[in-house]
């Protein structure tokens, strides 16, 4: 498909000016596909404060893109453009937030202790236009359908989530009280109806497989680097990275952009990075693992629910942001932000690019010689055989 060629030169472009050079000479053709770059002090600026912001105790909200501002390639916009000399696009500010702040939440309307940051954080948000997106969270969560006990600390958290969308924010700036503006009763069958949605993800084999996937690819790239990091140690840096990327490219056909990036840290850093500071040799890791790639899981998702969706006349692009007081998971995303991603509208796929990865791909000649067929290599499953041959060898380093 000649458009796929075009995307992965738009995508790849040395800049915005090239790459709208290329989407108007194939405008047509490129049609189906909606594209926003990232840039530093453009002029289709993104609100500062809802996007970025830094607790005094280390909580953290933190943009996915990278730079602040956005230059939109999409028909309508660019034919506006060239028509008009002039175009209109909105900018949907969505917050996700981290299992730790949905339970801070939750413990809050407890009476419990929660960290300093937190009410902090609540001050903050509530004065800021945002969009608190719990969906990315549930999905993380929805392993848990099956188990009665997880169920119901599952139930009460999404219910604490709704009470933050609806807060009744005039009640809580005189008395610090968490309470939502709907009755007890609305705000049970609210919750009550994204509860049953979230049933019907897990008896839906499709849906449930495809979140499988996503978890179980996530998975497989912390298993691989921990590996090889384990089990060669005094490997050269150059050696790690080829190993890394030749397993991905024989056994998924595809490269994992942003764990590659984070493989290239750990590999140097080890656990001196926050995010792997708990992973030793001569313990089981494995638990861990699984607890890290459900934060990256939660990264993947939201990346891959980034759209541009069309209220009346307007064309509204998603601009999301995290809230997380872990350190380790703010570092992943600070090494790793979103520089360039496309939506296909008519397939419903998201394409993204960091601008880590590409800086990686002018580093490392064996990363150079990529073809863009290689690139756009067809995705194989993986298979649950790739995980238990990994999770055998690390438990036998843990003997």
């Amino acid at each position: 498909m000649k458009e796929k060629k075009w995307l992965y030169e738009i995508l790849n472009a040395n800049d915005k000016n090239e790459a709208f050079t290329i989407y108007v000479a194939h405008l047509e053709e490129l049609k189906d596909y909606a594209i926003l770059f990232t840039e530093q002090d453009g002029k289709n600026k993104m609100p500062k404060g809802a996007l970025e912001k830094t607790f005094p105790g280390g909580a953290k909200i933190l943009p996915l893109f990278a730079g602040n501002s956005v230059f939109v390639f999409d028909h309508e916009t660019i034919l506006g453009m060239l028509e008009h000399y002039a175009s209109c696009f909105g900018m949907d500010i969505e917050l996700s937030m981290d299992t730790n702040v949905v339970s801070y939440l939750m413990q809050y309307q407890e009476g419990k202790k929660v960290p300093e940051d937190f009410t902090l954080c609540i001050d903050y948000l509530i004065e800021e236009h945002l969009n608190y997106d719990p969906m990315h969270y549930f999905y993380e969560n929805v392993r848990f359908f099956g188990k009665p006990k997880q169920q119901i600390t599952l139930f009460s958290e999404m219910l604490s989530y709704n009470i933050l969308r609806t807060l009744d924010k005039k009640l809580w700036k005189e008395r610090r009280v968490l309470q939502s503006t709907l009755t007890k009763e609305a705000l049970i069958r609210k919750t009550d109806y994204e509860f049953q949605v979230l049933q019907e993800i897990q008896t839906h084999e499709e849906e449930r497989n495809y979140l499988e996937i996503i978890y179980r690819s996530v998975y497989l790239t912390l298993l691989k680097m921990v590996e090889i990091q384990l089990l060669h140690p005094k490997w050269k840096l150059e050696h790690k990275m080829q190993a890394f990327l030749s397993f991905f490219l024989e056994k998924t056909g595809t490269i994992p952009k942003r764990e590659f990036v984070l493989a290239y840290h750990y590999f140097q850093k080890t656990t001196a990075m926050l995010f792997f500071r708990k992973i030793q040799k001569g313990k089981d890791n494995l638990p861990l693992l699984k607890n890290m790639a459900w934060d990256l899981f939660h990264i993947r998702m939201i990346e891959k629910a980034q759209h541009l969706y069309v209220d009346g006349s307007m064309r509204i692009y998603m601009i999301p942001s995290f809230l997380t007081f872990d350190r380790g998971l703010q570092e992943v995303l600070l090494l790793c932000p979103v520089s360039r991603i496309a939506y296909d509208r008519i397939r419903k796929k998201t394409y993204v690019v960091y601008q880590a990865f590409l800086d990686l791909c002018q580093s490392y000649p064996f990363l150079q010689s990529f073809t863009e067929k290689e690139v756009w290599l067809e995705k194989k499953t993986v298979d649950c055989d790739m995980i238990h041959s990994l999770e055998v060898s690390l438990k036998a380093m843990a003997k």
